[in-house]
């Protein structure tokens, strides 16, 4: 089973990752809505930190960051694509990923949620996905992924002989949709 230390840790190289992607661009294009389908890129990073808040920050705590009324910002309910380049400058929106994170940590203590910590990790994964698919579709020459986490990757090819293929896991990172079938 997965500890929460090494979630955390998931988390860190996550966010890490995330800031190195980020870097790589101009601020200017926190703000561009490059297509109808996608939000701009900084309200997926702004975005990733407001859903950390919502699971895991009790209310009080989310009162006291630096961009007051984040959901006007961040939700996804009631805020058109089209209405989401409206945002705070992109150090704004940095420092409250940076400070929702620091308070998800000293809060995490008490809390033993490691499914929902997977389900954040997968969260900003798939929000970074999005955002270098973006910056692609807009001609920016990024990685994605900073040089020194590259070096760090092996590829595996794995063979299955079809009769022993299963669609689904039974492990501690599948989703719901990703399990396999329940059989009584």
């Amino acid at each position: 089973m997965i500890t929460t230390e090494q979630l955390i840790k998931e988390m860190t190289e996550c966010r890490k990752q995330t800031i190195g992607l980020l870097s790589q661009i101009e601020a200017s294009l926190y703000f561009v809505l490059a297509h109808p389908e996608f939000s701009p890129i900084g309200w997926h990073l702004g975005h990733i930190a407001y859903t950390e808040s919502l699971w895991l920050l009790k209310p009080e705590y989310q009162q006291n960051l630096g961009i007051k009324n984040p959901q006007s910002y961040f939700a996804v309910e009631n805020l058109p694509k089209t209405n989401r380049v409206n945002l705070p400058d992109p150090d704004r929106i940095l420092l409250y990923c940076q400070q929702v994170r620091e308070l998800v940590l000293d809060t995490l203590g008490n809390q033993t949620e490691n499914k929902l910590l997977a389900f954040l990790l997968q969260h900003e994964s798939q929000h970074r996905e999005i955002i270098t698919f973006i910056l692609h579709m807009m001609g920016q020459e990024v990685t994605g992924i900073p040089p020194e986490i590259l070096q760090k990757r092996s590829v595996m090819l794995l063979l299955f002989h079809r009769e022993n293929l299963y669609k689904g896991v039974m492990n501690f990172w599948a989703l719901d949709n990703e399990q396999l079938p329940f059989n009584p």
